[in-house]
């Protein structure tokens, strides 16, 4: 994972707490912030332009005026990479629980047809999401079996009513061993054919 995708989590951790959990970043004080913060406002805008639509492009105007939301060079230099930090920013929302978890897979949706082109390299972000719940209820102690691990990965795609959304075993692994700190020897008996070489996709 590179410095530039764990500082956008990490930044887009502070401001979200600090406006969706504190109440603390908004009009002025966002103003403020905003050499600091103009990633997470651009997306923030962004979001709140979709969820205001309930996620649902309704016609060529809302798609031409998503697609020039998006093409903002404070997002990066290519439309691929302005699209992964909109759903980087969302997803922090959404695996801190101050977003539903809705709102990450329209995103995802909204993404998908602006830019059909690059609805493939999008799924990666869902994947992501998915391997980041399964490795969650790894964690808590509700997966204990491989079989169960199986079933809850198709399970967490069915709830999101998206296909080809199965991560691979590697990725769920490696999130649970480097953020939820599940001990090796559990891992080792729910993924006894993974190899510990990191996993973690360059989109994340």
């Amino acid at each position: 994972m590179s410095k530039v995708r764990i500082y956008d989590k990490e930044i887009a951790t502070i401001y979200i707490i600090g406006k969706y959990g504190l109440g603390l970043l908004d009009g002025e004080l966002t103003n403020a912030f905003k050499g600091l913060f103009n990633v997470e406002i651009a997306c923030d805008e962004i979001y709140g332009f979709l969820k205001a639509r309930n996620f649902q492009l309704n016609d060529n105007n809302d798609t031409e005026q998503f697609r020039k939301m998006v093409d903002n060079e404070t997002l990066g230099p290519r439309t691929e990479e302005r699209g992964f930090r909109l759903l980087r920013y969302v997803f922090t929302g959404t695996i801190m629980r101050f977003f539903p978890e809705e709102d990450f897979v329209g995103t995802y949706k909204a993404l998908s047809t602006a830019f059909p082109d690059l609805a493939g390299k999008f799924m990666r972000y869902v994947r992501f999401y998915v391997a980041f719940r399964v490795a969650e209820d790894i964690a808590l102690g509700n997966i204990k079996k491989i079989e169960e691990k199986k079933i809850m990965k198709y399970t967490h795609c069915l709830r999101l009513n998206l296909t080809k959304c199965v991560p691979h075993d590697k990725l769920i692994r490696e999130i649970a061993l480097r953020v939820y700190k599940v001990p090796r020897k559990v891992l080792d008996r729910l993924f006894p054919n993974e190899d510990q070489r990191s996993f973690i996709p360059k989109a994340q």
